[in-house]
């Protein structure tokens, strides 16, 4: 999941981005981000800044606008579309809104699905169905069913993989305050 940064009443706000494959950035309002439906041309015009879903898992983002009409990072797009990747500062000529994109997910308990795949801290399989945490910084597989003595995620304060915290549902861990 892609998240969109947003600053208003001098607080960053999180808005993420789901549930369609377009999004309008920027505008006169406080809302610095709207869905918009990309078949139908009246919803569009040739001022809009658009944020486009490239691919089917919602992980990879382009952001559309007229050539040089927005900044990524303090540069120019000078060709009117880039590729965004992880903290992303984006900054919308027209309304002058200042946007940041960031990847990061939030640990939470879902339900695997797919091919068993090896648990890093127990060593044996996750198979499809059984409860799991996805680290979201380094997006491995942990075990997290409490009807077993599988607490593989949480057993620790941080993964055994790349150090991050394993708190579960403890909010995002990057905030663009002082960007």
């Amino acid at each position: 999941m892609s998240i969109i940064w947003s600053i208003a009443s001098q607080d960053w706000l999180p808005f993420e981005l789901l549930g369609t494959a377009a999004f309008r950035l920027g505008g006169d309002s406080d809302i610095a981000v709207e869905a918009v439906d990309p078949a139908e041309p009246r919803s569009l015009n040739g001022e809009d800044v658009l944020l486009c879903q490239v691919d089917s898992q919602g992980d990879q983002w382009a952001l559309i606008c007229r050539p040089a009409a927005c900044r990524v990072n303090g540069i120019a797009i000078q060709t009117g579309i880039r590729c965004l990747s992880d903290k992303d500062d984006i900054l919308i000529g027209g309304s002058g809104k200042r946007l940041l994109f960031s990847k990061e997910v939030i640990a939470t308990i879902t339900v695997h699905h797919g091919q068993p795949k090896q648990c890093p801290r127990c060593t044996l399989a996750i198979e499809d169905g059984s409860p799991v945490v996805v680290c979201p910084t380094c997006r491995v597989a942990y075990h997290q069913d409490a009807a077993f003595p599988r607490l593989c995620y949480s057993y620790s304060n941080s993964c055994i993989v790349c150090q991050g915290s394993t708190a579960l549902n403890a909010g995002y861990a990057w905030p663009p305050e002082g960007w």
